[in-house]
């Protein structure tokens, strides 16, 4: 199989069907900080440029869910870069956000879970010793 997929999950205030059709659109945005949204429209656009593509769904007071397909071995394809520097960076810089990671490989699976960490380690909040030391044990 020659696909790479990514999905996020999240349990936010989702959005109504109108931003779901616009969400991709580099110049729209629900957030007041600033007036782009970059992030779905550059996943959109990577997802394209390597014969994939982007959905999403989304209730208003459930979530949202984003799926994005790569062909895996299309030239154009980004590098993923260092996944679990990446990781340690989220979960270090988001501290009041719970994440869980799934990776799977034809012979192998990884799942990482930051409330499954805080709840093992007996805190609220993760440091980034311990964050590190699970993600790199993990994905070894």
């Amino acid at each position: 199989m020659d696909v790479l997929i990514l999905e996020i999950d999240d349990d936010g205030v989702g959005m109504d069907e109108e931003m779901v059709r616009k969400a991709a659109d580099p110049f729209v945005t629900s957030r007041t900080e600033r007036d782009v949204g970059l992030g779905l429209a550059l996943l959109a656009q990577a997802a394209e440029m390597a014969n994939g593509k982007i959905t999403i769904e989304s209730k208003r007071g459930k979530g949202t869910h984003v799926k994005a397909t790569f062909q895996y071995s299309h030239i154009d394809r980004k590098p993923l870069g260092n996944v679990g520097d990446t990781l340690i960076t989220l979960i270090c810089g988001n501290a009041e956000i719970d994440f869980t990671f799934y990776h799977k490989w034809p012979l192998r699976e990884v799942r990482i879970s930051t409330k499954e960490m805080k709840e093992r380690l007996g805190r609220a909040n993760l440091d980034y010793i311990d964050t590190a030391r699970e993600v790199r044990r993990r994905l070894q």
